[in-house]
């Protein structure tokens, strides 16, 4: 004790334990997490994020992949009318599985320990895991009774990120000049961030974004990186989409008509092509139609949100929809 006494940040730390402690922490315990069969990654992800919160409190927890209701504790979890895990949960206690794809129920299994989470959609499965969660993390324990639906009541609920900067829509995509997005720890955080506040889509704005994510061997002109730097930023950002895909988050880019790589502009500089565009030409709307059409074949998972006449200023109608429409459905 002699020795105790002379490291008094020996004795708080021991205090500060037992504080913990008998503060209402449960003690460790037995908790089976079950996804079904047909999980999607927004509930293994939502899966994931109930194990920390348990984890936290002492809980020994397992996750499984499976069609079986477990005897033991556990917490349910599958979305829609099809779901093979529900189904069985239903023929015990009625599911009123909410339509909304985006909605959710929590609730107590008639008093078997277990906690069922139905999504209308995987969203909704992820909604209502995250919500349980920030529920545990609360009180510090699992709800005895929980009876609860809810969904967001925006549809589109959005953050916008720049690749712009000094006024100039037309920055290449690159770690020198967008350091941040390049940071998958920071970014990995900053989903997270957006997915806690249930934020679904996440903006990009650049003039003309595509010819830094995408090869385009019809014009080689619009390549502005070189080789290796392509597939750096192809191998990023199909690991960014992925991860927000599983968070719920939409990932849109939007863009400027008529933008076009410098590359590009400065191959076809005799015949008139700018950075940025007035008017459409055969040879304009043949690359941003192509242009638009291999990005939707690649990241088909990515939306659009068009500024139909940032530069251009005649026959925008026409533009969108023989060009970028058009592209969207080629």
């Amino acid at each position: 004790m002699k020795n105790l006494a002379n490291w008094p940040g020996v004795i708080i730390l021991v205090l500060l334990s037992v504080t913990v402690f008998s503060g209402g922490v449960i003690a460790a315990s037995e908790m089976t997490i079950v996804l079904s069969s047909s999980a999607t990654p927004r509930e293994a992800y939502g899966g994931a994020r109930l194990k920390d919160a348990l984890t936290k409190i002492g809980a020994s927890v397992t996750v499984k992949t499976e069609d079986l209701i477990p005897p033991q504790r556990a917490i349910l979890i599958g979305f829609g009318s099809n779901d093979p895990l529900l189904a069985k949960v239903s023929a015990s206690k009625p599911l009123n599985v909410p339509s909304g794809t985006e909605a959710f129920l929590i609730s107590d299994d008639l008093g078997k320990e277990r906690i069922v989470i139905a999504g209308g959609g995987d969203s909704g499965a992820l909604y209502g895991c995250l919500e349980l969660a920030e529920q545990i993390a609360r009180a510090g324990k699992l709800p005895k009774q929980i009876d609860l639906t809810d969904e967001p009541k925006l549809r589109l609920r959005g953050t916008n990120l720049f690749w712009m900067k000094l006024a100039n829509y037309d920055w290449p995509v690159t770690p020198e000049n967008f350091p941040w997005f390049f940071d998958r720890a920071l970014m990995s955080r900053y989903l997270d961030t957006l997915v806690e506040n249930r934020f679904n889509s996440i903006y990009f704005w650049n003039g003309h974004p595509f010819s830094f994510f995408l090869r385009l061997p019809k014009y080689p002109e619009a390549q502005s990186l070189t080789d290796q730097e392509l597939e750096r930023n192809i191998e990023y950002f199909k690991w960014f989409t992925a991860e927000a895909d599983k968070r719920g988050i939409w990932v849109i880019f939007h863009f400027y008509n008529i933008h076009v790589p410098k590359s590009f502009a400065d191959a076809h500089k005799a015949e008139g092509v700018r950075i940025a565009n007035e008017e459409s030409t055969p040879l304009l709307a043949g690359y941003t139609r192509y242009a638009i059409s291999e990005f939707m074949k690649n990241y088909p998972s990515v939306g659009l949100l068009v500024c139909a006449g940032e530069a251009l200023d005649v026959r925008k109608e026409e533009w969108v929809r023989d060009v970028i429409i058009a592209g969207v459905k080629d």
